[in-house]
């Protein structure tokens, strides 16, 4: 932290000094990043590996919008779960009675 502080407050003169000389700000950054910093002399790294494509940007609806919020939400709170949509609940009950034997539907008011 003091050394930050210390960086800070020599970055700090250096703008103001060459402000009041009148010298350009061009010029001014320069100094700062190759001789003040020193991190302009070295070139920046090498990516590693070959870049994935990037994904295509999907709007969301308010509806997929509040979906995410609340499940953050419930993150955040240690109640993190699959949501899903009451029309993809009603497909998924109506492929799992395909798979269940007679009389084991679940379906109220059924004859027992």
């Amino acid at each position: 932290n003091e050394v930050l502080d210390r960086a800070y407050t020599e970055f700090t003169e250096i703008l103001y000094k060459a402000i009041q000389d009148g010298n350009d700000l061009e010029q001014v950054q320069r100094y700062i990043c190759n001789r003040a910093a020193g991190v302009c002399k070295k070139k920046t790294p090498p990516l590693k590996g070959t870049r994935k494509h990037d994904e295509r940007f999907h709007a969301l609806t308010a509806e997929e919008k509040q979906m995410q919020d609340m499940q953050a939400n419930l993150k955040e709170t240690g109640m993190s779960g699959t949501m899903y949509r009451r029309e993809d609940l009603a497909g998924m009950m109506d492929k799992m009675k395909d798979f269940m034997p007679e009389g084991m539907g679940g379906e109220e008011g059924g004859d027992a």
